[in-house]
């Protein structure tokens, strides 16, 4: 009977089938040997789904460790260079209050030998019949494999279930869709369709969307809104949604109470729960009070409002929905006692989740450094001295945190190690914290040695794929070069879900679960565009691709698992995938999160004071006139009377509308770019950004993003150059006592114009203040840490200094973010540096 089916099953092969069938119980062909369990081949209890026939397998487990089945290949049987895919039906029943997940490793012997190929899976049905596979296309030739073994409940003393299984065939190995006409372009923009699947038409987002099917379950997550915020800038920016701006003023009204119907359920100290009704706001999943789901909530608010605020941007929201964005960004920081997150400044712990009253529960604690570096950057800014000692203690300097040493050796022999951030020395974490960090913190994103740590973090990652994920048995599956990235998300794994990572034990990650978000939320650190080719070549080969089910059926990348290869993810999670959208925007726009994740430089801006006072031109002595608003504006009076006063309306940050005398304001008009006095009231074109050039000098610069020049006082003014020269310098008395309190002029640091263009680097000017005298000297360093331009100062006064970079032109900068390092000998400041086309 065995040879029958042997010639049964080859000889539908040349017919177009393309399997063996080893064992199908209907015949009881195969002898097995159970040991720690208990084999019957007995009747199919649920002959419905993916298995109807009448008869199975059944193996009972033992509580022992190891609990397996035997039985022998038949001779000639099995040929492993075509029919290279196990597959096995298998229904799990749970007995005794056992969990569904199970582990499952198939294994192929040489009894003589003992040669052996081992894969492995996780069993996460119950009651049903699932198919799984495994693939042996990398068998070793002649290995003489006669016996086919299975465990089940691999290594878990306590699991006595019972396990069904049926089908036992061999495949030929299958194939993918490859399509070499895919691009990171189109990626980026599907990836956002993940967002939009999550949002409601409230506003909110949430925690999953089902990747086969549209009727989700899952409830609103506070963090996925967060996420689901800086996924409508990206959206704005790249056209990817004509509705960004409605849809971001709708998602901050709900979350700040203004949609009837709606309140998100906060503890006394304003920390929201992790998950949410999507209809009330209420608790959801017995969910805790979360201080990271708020922090990258209000970060997200925060980002927002820094980018709808940027007068630079295109299709700008109208002045009205500016100043509304900013009112409830602002509104859902200041709602929350940032103090109450910390644990400990001396030890540099948070709370995970506080109690109904506000305060952190004990037990809830968490070390630095992972992803609660977030509240620390929030509470850092927007909190008190308590705050800002933990951030003082622990993130201005990355000596101060606890590492982890990932040590390789590569085929050849050759030693080498990575040292990454922990928050338990030795202890690796999750890739996606340093991304989280990167994109969500401007002192991570623009400090070097963080950076750095981001880039260790990538090479211990990708090298534990190459070198050491698959160590733990002989002949591995093959993996491909793009294969790698170890993240969170969707898995087959206890609940549905896991945070993996590298090197801590094997079970950290079982079946070897690729995370494609990981290898785009690393493009930051990209060198020589390898982790662009990774991404791109992944996204081309067809694994890991899914569909959305929407009506266009987007295609994404998302996890999938290098062992259990018939595994397929059930949904997608907003906060985990983000990386993916945020990686790929970086390669759009390398200064976009560098730019927006700054928050505490508009923080306050609409809360200042209106400022009336004149506007003079440096170089010819001369007041600006508004003309009345009947001519365009001129810098030619030598008096100042009515039509030469204005009054500064702040738009936030740095940025006012300018209004005249006689009730109108300054805008930018015609082709010309002329300034005329006349607007009735405020959009885009009459938003001014003043760039600080020392004490009352100051730059003016339009929504088009040019300067505004005098033009000698012998024309009508325009808002057309490129750069600040002189005739781009206007003093403005009075603007800085309208400055957010707390700022000193002693010790610190500005750099002017900035961003700058490459062409007009011997424009760039730095403003220095000192309490004493000092030996000053300057350094400019790259991303990678290496220093590109250094300057000796020399002895500088106290008070204020301008300090022209003219001799930076000749390092012919190349556009990108740079870092400049000013020191004495006992102050030290650092400010970024953004060079554009």
């Amino acid at each position: 009977m065995k040879t029958y089916i042997l010639f049964f099953a080859m000889f539908f092969f040349n017919l177009g089938v393309y399997s063996q069938t080893l064992e199908n119980f209907e015949n009881g062909n195969q002898t097995w040997n159970n040991f720690n369990g208990t084999f019957a081949n007995v009747v199919n209890p649920n002959p419905s789904g993916e298995n109807t026939s009448a008869r199975s397998g059944r193996f009972i487990k033992e509580n022992a460790p190891f609990a397996f089945l035997t039985t022998s290949i038949p001779g000639g049987f099995l040929d492993l260079n075509t029919f290279n895919e196990l597959q096995i039906k298998i229904l799990q029943q749970i007995n005794g209050g056992n969990d569904a997940f199970t582990r499952i490793v198939a294994k192929l012997e040489n009894s003589a030998t003992g040669q052996a190929l081992e894969r492995r899976g996780f069993i996460s049905n119950s009651g049903v019949w699932t198919t799984y596979a495994f693939d042996f296309s990398n068998a070793p030739t002649g290995a003489g494999y006669d016996t086919l073994v299975l465990f089940f409940g691999f290594n878990e003393a306590a699991n006595t279930n019972s396990f069904f299984f049926d089908d036992i065939t061999f495949n030929r190995a299958r194939g993918y869709s490859v399509d070499n006409n895919r691009s990171l372009g189109q990626l980026g923009r599907n990836s956002y369709e993940v967002f939009r699947s999550l949002r409601l038409s409230n506003g909110t987002y949430r925690d999953s969307k089902l990747l086969n099917s549209n009727d989700d379950y899952h409830p609103g997550s506070t963090a996925s809104v967060g996420m689901g915020l800086v996924s409508l800038c990206i959206a704005h920016k790249n056209n990817y949604d004509t509705d960004a701006i409605g849809k971001l003023i709708k998602t901050l009204e709900t979350m700040t109470g203004r949609t009837a119907g709606f309140t998100l359920d906060r503890d006394a100290s304003g920390f929201a729960r992790h998950f949410f009704d999507l209809s009330t706001g209420a608790r959801a999943w017995e969910s805790e009070y979360s201080t990271i789901d708020t922090a990258i909530l209000v970060s997200g608010a925060l980002f927002a409002k820094n980018y709808f605020l940027d007068p630079s941007i295109a299709n700008r929201p109208s002045a009205q929905q500016r100043d509304y964005i900013a009112q409830m960004a602002d509104e859902m920081v200041n709602g929350v006692n940032w103090d109450r997150s910390i644990a400990s400044a001396g030890a540099g712990t948070i709370y995970r989740e506080t109690n109904a009253s506000g305060f952190g529960i004990a037990g809830s604690e968490t070390s630095t450094f992972n992803e609660y570096m977030i509240v620390a950057n929030i509470a850092n800014q927007f909190g008190g001295q308590v705050s800002k000692d933990l951030w003082n203690n622990f993130y201005t300097n990355t000596n101060n945190l606890p590492t982890a040493t990932a040590v390789y050796t590569n085929p050849n022999n050759a030693t080498f190690q990575h040292t990454t951030l922990t928050d338990s020395p030795g202890r690796f974490l999750p890739s996606f914290i340093v991304q989280f960090n990167y994109f969500l913190i401007n002192g991570f994103s623009t400090n070097t040695p963080f950076i750095n740590a981001m880039r260790d973090a990538k090479n211990a990652d990708k090298n534990w794929w190459r070198f050491v994920s698959e160590d733990f048995y002989a002949n591995p599956i093959p993996r491909l070069s793009y294969e790698w990235g170890t993240g969170a998300g969707d898995a087959n794994d206890i609940n549905g879900y896991r945070a993996n990572s590298i090197y801590n034990d094997d079970e950290e990650n079982w079946t070897k679960i690729v995370s494609p978000h990981i290898i785009s939320g690393y493009l930051p650190i990209d060198e020589g565009n390898e982790i662009g080719n990774d991404l791109v070549n992944l996204f081309r080969s067809g694994r890991g691709i899914y569909r959305l089910p929407n009506s266009s059926g987007t295609r994404i990348l998302w996890r999938y698992s290098k062992e259990d290869v018939n595994w397929r993810a059930n949904a997608v999670q907003g906060v985990d995938f983000a990386t993916m959208l945020f990686g790929l925007q970086y390669r759009l726009d390398p200064s976009f999160f560098t730019k927006y994740n700054d928050y505490d430089t508009v923080i306050g801006g609409g809360n200042q004071n209106n400022i009336t006072t004149t506007i003079r031109a440096r170089t010819i002595n001369r007041y600006v006139s508004s003309e009345n608003g009947v001519n365009p504006m001129i810098a030619n009076r030598t008096v100042v009377g009515t039509w030469e006063t204005f009054e500064f309306v702040p738009r936030g940050g740095n940025t006012y509308a300018i209004r005249g005398n006689n009730g109108r304001y300054v805008s930018i008009q015609n082709t010309e770019n002329q300034l005329t006095c006349n607007r009735t009231s405020i959009g885009s074109t009459e938003e001014f950004t003043l760039v600080s050039l020392g004490g009352d000098l100051y730059g003016i610069q339009g929504s088009n993003g040019r300067y505004v020049s005098h033009e000698r006082g012998n024309r009508s003014m325009r808002c057309n150059r490129t750069a600040l020269r002189s005739w781009e310098e206007f003093i403005i008395p009075g603007l800085g006592s309208n400055k957010t309190s707390g700022v000193t002029l002693l010790n610190s640091l500005k750099v002017f114009p900035n961003p700058v263009s490459s062409a007009n680097l011997a424009d760039l000017k730095m403003e220095i203040s000192l309490e004493s005298p000092s030996e000053s000297f300057i350094k400019i360093y790259d991303l990678t840490g290496k220093i590109i331009f250094k300057e000796d100062l020399g002895m500088m006064d106290s008070g204020r200094n301008t300090v022209s970079l003219k001799n930076l032109e000749t390092s012919r900068l190349n556009n990108g973010l740079y870092i400049i390092s000013f020191q004495t000998q006992d102050y030290q400041k650092n400010e970024k540096l953004i060079v554009t086309k």
